[in-house]
């Protein structure tokens, strides 16, 4: 198979997974194959789908939502199997850069910018930069960490303030992670803001997420602390890994390595935590426990694992992931508690059939971003 017909043969699996065209024979002998070997390789399948797709096409596709059961699972098949013949002929598809099943962090240099401004957000599911002076930057999709010393020098470079405050807005459907110029790294889940000043390392280290979950490695600086403003609390660290998510008035921060200390906004709290502890903070005062830490941060990878979480709070995750809207009828529906694992690569089918038969619950689509959830 020469180059080119490697890449129509792409092109038809591509309309498999997008289109919901039935494999032939052959395709469905090429995609065994294919799905076998990506189980013996070592590496992570759904990171380079998601790189090839941005390759592919800058236009967002949905999935559609209504495919019988045996198609579904040839169109599981499809994707594994898409990335394996990408990955293994070694070709460059809709793309200038090589493509490559090891992923290297090179924050030294940028083959392109890494901000466009823009006047409006016309693609809802691309990342946004928005500065406190009111302008608007698209992020270009980038196949590592995003550099933030990169955005500071483009901002550098239109003229804009340097007292200004820069916010990252990540959308439903997308997860993103930054490289700070000290060294910390900061993954931020989908529907997720974190805001930065745009001289950040300058002085004191400090980011607030507005709203949404973070994972954070902060690199160790005692001279330059660290401080994480939340809408109800505030974390002060000097090296550390910890979760934090944020919604409305309550947060919780889940620390993995190293110390914190975690703050109340009223300054009526006040709390250091250890490995291993979690804290709820909301308008009675904060709330410490401890808790398994292996499962915390695993989203970044496109995996939620829930032990005895509220049905309330596992929706609000599929939310983020699918940008779909839940609308429980009955109360006591959300306070049930469940125990699982859900993979960002299902579909949302995939994820609503799942949980009707894990939560004894009937979901119904009505239209394309809203799901009714009743009891059976």
């Amino acid at each position: 198979m020469n180059l080119e017909e490697q890449k129509r043969y792409i092109k038809h699996l591509l309309r498999v997974i997008y289109e919901s065209e039935a494999p032939s024979d052959h395709d469905k002998k090429v995609l065994k194959y294919m799905s076998e070997l990506d189980r013996a390789r070592d590496f992570d399948s759904t990171a380079q789908y998601n790189r090839l797709m941005r390759r592919v096409s800058k236009k967002r596709h949905k999935p559609k939502v209504r495919w019988q059961t045996t198609r579904r699972v040839a169109v599981y098949m499809a994707a594994a199997a898409l990335v394996v013949l990408v990955c293994t002929v070694g070709i460059r598809l809709f793309g200038s850069r090589p493509y490559a099943v090891e992923q290297s962090v090179d924050l030294s240099a940028q083959a392109r910018p890494i901000l466009r401004m823009t006047t409006e957000q016309a693609d809802p599911y691309r990342l946004i930069l928005e500065l406190s002076d009111g302008r608007i930057w698209c992020i270009d999709d980038q196949d590592e960490p995003v550099d933030i010393a990169g955005i500071q020098q483009e901002i550098r470079k239109a003229g804009v303030g340097k007292d200004l405050t820069a916010s990252i807005v990540v959308p439903k459907t997308r997860i993103a992670s930054f490289a700070f110029t000290d060294g910390s790294l900061i993954a931020l889940n989908s529907d997720s803001r974190l805001s930065f000043p745009i001289r950040y390392g300058a002085g004191e280290r400090r980011v607030s997420l507005e709203y949404g979950e973070a994972f954070l490695k902060v690199a160790k600086d005692r001279d330059h602390p660290f401080a994480v403003e939340l809408p109800n609390a505030e974390i002060n660290v000097l090296g550390t890994e910890f979760n934090v998510s944020a919604s409305g008035e309550t947060s919780v921060t889940t620390l993995v390595n190293g110390k914190i200390e975690l703050t109340k906004s009223s300054r009526t709290d006040r709390v250091v935590m250890t490995p291993g502890e979690e804290a709820i903070v909301t308008l009675q005062g904060i709330e410490v426990g401890e808790v398994d830490t292996s499962d915390v941060g695993l989203w970044q990878e496109g995996k939620y694992a829930f032990r005895s979480q509220p049905l309330t709070d596992i929706l609000g995750q599929v939310s983020r992931w699918y940008d779909v809207h839940f609308v429980v009828s009955d109360p006591s529906i959300a306070r049930q508690t469940f125990t699982g694992v859900i993979y960002k690569r299902y579909t949302i089918d995939f994820v609503l059939k799942l949980l009707e038969e894990t939560a004894g619950v009937v979901m119904t689509r009505e239209g394309e971003q809203t799901v009714r959830v009743e009891r059976k």
